[in-house]
């Protein structure tokens, strides 16, 4: 079978020249410096004093030749009092980090987003001093390494930054190619400065400064060889930034964008009683969070704010041991009284953060709640905070961002402040008494007639249908007018019905509209925190059958969090509307009950549902670009990095050498840099990698003895498509450093890696995922490979099986399966199981998602019909969509992760089921027939590698890749449609 290998491997060292730097004094306000060496070149800019806007002063970029312990950087032209001084610094071949100082102000902050080499040794990271003290002679910058090791790096002086808590956000990324993108922060404000640079493994010469939100970068500093490299914008637009910049050769590069607070200047002019002219300016700085003296004023509707945390430690919480971390301060008072939510989670933090809240006073104030490890942060474990206080409107509180055991960063805080309160009015009357609230119930009592209670269901976003923390069966109808739209299913125009439910337990739930309760074709999606703006979980279209019998009902399966507010919103297919019968089953809910109540009689019915639509994980790409490589707004392109169907990748570090997937709930073993059985350069061949998962075992790794090597699928679902060698998370991919252990660190070998599945066409060969780039091929090169072990959990939603149910030998003899560990044995995850739904298309009833049946009569089905990857989606997906094929205007092209969950591993010539191979004879139309033809089809995921190329799943041989000629967006390939997910 061709495999399409792409040739480039991972880059093992640097290729440097021998230099000797040093840096000639000059005024500050001089044009340019020279840097004599060989590789160096120094930019100055103009003298500003402190201002509004940031400046640049002065850079350098520098790279030594040989293995040595110290290098030293000398800033000839005058430093200012408060100037921002901030580099981008590495070091490879040594076991330790680099270590930044100056000869005036002492020891450098190292900033979040280190990095290593490609080969995992080394370390890259930017260190900053903000508010440098004044050096009127310039100042010596000292980058050293204990032991001997290649120096490189970038170093920038600013005027015009924040004084402190000066770094807001930071995105740092490695690579391989010309195309530098360290991909995007949260987003800023307008004015900022974002500094980036990078450095490289290898000599690209040149290097072309690239662009952030519009905003074209202007080049600072570069060394000859163009392997230190740095660039800025001195006045950010509003928004997220990136650093990029184009290579003049390709080779492994690792940047980094920093984004950094200017100085805010309040100016206050004083006049004479009879003259208009100043006679006296005062400037005052303010920082975005200070202590409890300078608190940073929050507004009574909350938001979200980014920040950082640095200095010294002022207070504490009463969890998290905070005592010794720096923290910042902010100021709120709420206008509603009720639970509101106040939290750290997410992308935007990036150390351990510690959250709490204090009552009328700051420092010695009554605390009203405290959280540690709540929810995750950018690391993908649960290092980030939570707290739902009950606060009272009108009540200044004070919260408090700190860290866990001294950890400082970056952080992007929360607050949403609760629902609007609810009323209660009573009206009482003889021999009837009435009495209502506008949250979800109406009771009307009579004297000489029974007693009956009505729920009222829902309403908007102003007044949600309460459901209770153990959820249940309700009834209810869309009418109406159209106030919400949830992601999938065109529902803008549709009616909608609001629910508030909190969950006492934590884990996966189900949300359905499924079955004969529901006679529209109804869309469901879910919200956290907030109704009308809180980030949403999940959106399901068509993942079950309603009244009609066809997929048109909507299931969701979003991972919740006890005690925190969700918003369900119950909506319609393009302006479909009707009744319905909402299921709410919390985690760990088997079933769901309907309950309705009089005085004379109660009756209790429970529906058990069979199967649950799980959504896959998503790919994690979220970049988009054009058929040349180049990068693209994603806005309307229907790639992968627009839409980002799947479930977010998420993950938990069990601190016992383990991770678990929380979309899956499978657990994999963690790998390790020192020797061990954990080790990731261990190798084995087919025959003895079962081997390993025996040892573990065998000695009961975690705990836990039923470990065994995963399937092809299981193995490519902790693949990301944003990141590069290796193709994972942080949670895979942090802190790898020689001699670390399983706790201490996780590592991934950028290479072929062992799954339990063979190739049914060729079974003397095996199925590997290949971490260095995300194919997925048979046949190990050099038939050893290393292996990561998996277990099974309670939790999650599993995966599709790969339906392989045969066993072989390495000779590729058929064997009994017992005892093997195979896949053809275990057969882990959902069995393979689809719905023709008898309009050309086929649900896929373990994803929930509806996919293109292809035809052979010649029609925009037919399955020979081939596009280029550009036309695939103006082409195909337009004409489907335009036609109303099936009667829906939501078809698009499938992620990589989404295409590859319907190859059959036991089927061969094409890999697909039956569902997808029946009938099919020339004149078939699609709801006749099914056809898949044995090839490669498009996906809508890039190749983040290679841009100008795009993902591909061979049908006929079952392997994913990007590199062989057929991965180029120029040639033509086939395409399936689907719809659905979220």
């Amino acid at each position: 079978m061709p495999t399409g290998r792409k040739l480039q491997a991972p880059c093992a060292r640097f290729v440097r020249s021998r230099i000797v730097l040093k840096l000639l004094p000059s005024a500050r306000s001089a044009a340019s410096l020279a840097v004599i060496a060989i590789l160096g070149v120094l930019l100055a800019g103009t003298a500003v004093a402190q201002s509004l806007t940031p400046t640049f002063v002065q850079g350098a970029a520098f790279s030594t030749g040989s293995r040595i312990l110290t290098i030293t950087v000398t800033l000839t032209q005058p430093v200012a009092a408060g100037d921002l001084l901030v580099g981008w610094f590495a070091q490879y071949n040594a076991p330790a980090q680099v270590q930044v100082s100056d000869n005036v102000n002492g020891v450098w902050t190292r900033g979040p987003g280190s990095l290593q080499f490609l080969d995992n040794a080394g370390d890259i990271a930017l260190y900053y001093r903000e508010n440098s003290q004044a050096a009127p002679g310039g100042l010596t910058i000292t980058v050293s390494v204990p032991s001997i090791a290649y120096l490189q790096g970038t170093v920038a002086d600013y005027a015009g930054v924040a004084l402190a808590g000066s770094l807001e956000q930071i995105a740092s990324a490695r690579g391989q190619g010309t195309a530098v993108d360290t991909g995007t922060t949260a987003a800023v404000g307008a004015g900022e400065l974002v500094f980036a640079a990078s450095v490289t493994g290898g000599s690209p010469m040149t290097v072309t400064p690239g662009s952030s939100a519009g905003v074209p970068y202007t080049q600072r500093a570069r060394n000859s060889s163009g392997s230190s490299f740095e660039e800025d914008i001195t006045s950010s637009a509003a928004g997220a930034q990136r650093g990029t910049a184009t290579l003049g050769t390709a080779t492994g590069w690792y940047a980094v964008c920093a984004v950094f607070h200017p100085t805010l200047a309040t100016t206050t002019t004083s006049t004479g009683s009879t003259t208009t002219t100043a006679t006296a300016t005062t400037t005052t700085t303010t920082t975005l969070a200070g202590a409890c003296n300078n608190p940073t004023a929050i507004p009574a509707q909350g938001g979200t704010f980014s920040g950082t945390t640095s200095g010294t430690s002022s207070q504490a919480g009463s969890c998290g041991s905070s005592g010794n971390a720096p923290e910042r301060v902010f100021q709120w008072t709420p206008a509603v009284s009720g639970t509101a939510t106040i939290e750290t989670c997410g992308a935007g933090t990036n150390f351990d953060s510690v959250l709490y809240l204090r009552s009328g006073v700051c420092a010695g104030g009554a605390e009203v709640g405290c959280n540690d490890d709540a929810c995750v942060n950018s690391s993908g474990l649960l290092r980030a905070s939570r707290i739902t206080p009950a606060v009272t409107a009108g009540q200044t509180y004070f919260i408090v961002v700190d860290g866990y055991a001294g950890a400082q960063g970056t952080f992007n805080l929360t607050v949403t402040p609760p629902a609007a309160a609810t009323t209660t009015t009573t009206t009482t009357s003889t021999p009837t008494t009435t009495t209502s609230t506008t949250t979800t119930t109406s009771t009307t009592t009579t004297s000489t007639a029974t007693s009956t209670t009505t729920t009222t269901l829902a309403g908007a976003c102003g007044s949600p249908a309460v459901i209770p923390a153990q959820g249940g069966t309700f009834s209810g109808t869309t009418s109406g007018a159209s106030s919400q739209a949830g992601s999938c299913g065109s529902s803008g125009s549709a009616p909608e019905r609001v629910y508030q439910w909190t969950p006492a337990v934590s884990g996966a739930a189900t949300i359905e509209t499924c079955g004969a309760g529901t006679n529209f074709d109804s869309v469901i999606y879910m919200r956290s925190g907030a109704c009308a703006g809180g980030p949403e979980l999940g959106c399901n279209d068509d993942a079950c059958s309603n009244s009609s019998g066809l997929f048109h009902a909507s299931r969701i399966t979003p991972t919740v969090t006890a005690g925190q507010t969700y918003f369900i919103i119950v909506d319609g297919y393009s302006g479909a509307s009707g009744t319905f019968a909402l299921k709410v089953a919390p985690p760990g809910a088997s079933s769901t009950t309907s309950t309705s109540t009089s005085t004379t009689s109660s009756s209790t019915t429970t529906t058990t549902t069979l199967m649950t639509a799980c959504r896959l994980p998503g790919t994690g790409q979220t970049t988009c670009w054009n058929s040349s490589g180049a990068v693209i707004s994603c806005a309307g392109t229907g790639e992968d990095g627009e839409l980002r169907k799947g479930a977010p990748l998420t993950y938990v570090d069990n601190g016992d050498g383990t991770v678990t997937d929380v979309n899956t709930g499978l657990m994999w073993e963690k790998l390790s840099h020192d020797g061990t059985v954990h080790d990731d350069h261990n190798t084995y061949t087919w025959a003895n990698v079962f081997a390993h998962v025996a040892t573990l075992n065998r000695t009961n790794f975690a705990g836990h003895a039923d470990w065994r090597l995963p399937n092809v699928r299981e193995l490519l679902s902790i693949v990301t498509y944003q990141n590069l060698i290796p193709t994972v998370t942080p949670a895979f991919d942090n802190r790898c450093s020689s001699g670390c252990d399983v706790t201490r660190c996780s590592c991934t070998f950028s290479g072929d890696t062992w799954t339990s599945t063979s190739e049914t066409a060729s079974p003397s060969r095996q199925w590997f995922v290949d971490f260095q780039d995300a194919q997925v091929g048979a046949g190990l090169e050099g038939g050893t490979g290393p292996a990561r072990a998996v277990r099974d959990t309670s939790t999650g939603c599993p995966l599709p099986a790969t339906g392989q149910t045969t066993c072989w030998n390495s000779s590729g003899n058929v064997i009994s399966c017992a005892g093997t560990g195979q896949d053809g044995e275990l057969r882990r995850g959902a069995p393979l199981a689809y719905a023709d739904n008898g309009n050309g298309t086929v649900t896929d009833l373990n994803t929930g998602l509806v996919w293109e049946k292809l035809s052979d009569d010649g029609t925009v089905h037919d399955k020979d019909n081939t596009y280029t990857w550009a036309n695939a989606f103006t082409g195909h997906v337009a004409a489907l969509n335009a036609a109303r094929f099936a009667g829906y205007t939501d078809w698009r092209l499938p992620n990589v992760r989404e295409l590859q969950s319907i190859v059959n591993y036991q089927s061969s010539n094409p890999m697909v089921s039956s569902a997808f191979k029946t009938n099919c004879a020339p004149g078939c139309p699609a709801t006749g027939c099914s056809c898949t033809a044995s090839g490669t089809y498009w996906s809508s995921t890039s190749s983040v590698s290679s841009p100008s190329r795009a993902w591909f799943v061979n049908f006929r041989y079952g392997n994913v890749d990007a590199f062989s000629s057929s991965g180029s967006k120029s040639v033509a390939a086939f395409v399936r449609a689907v719809r659905g997910g979220s």
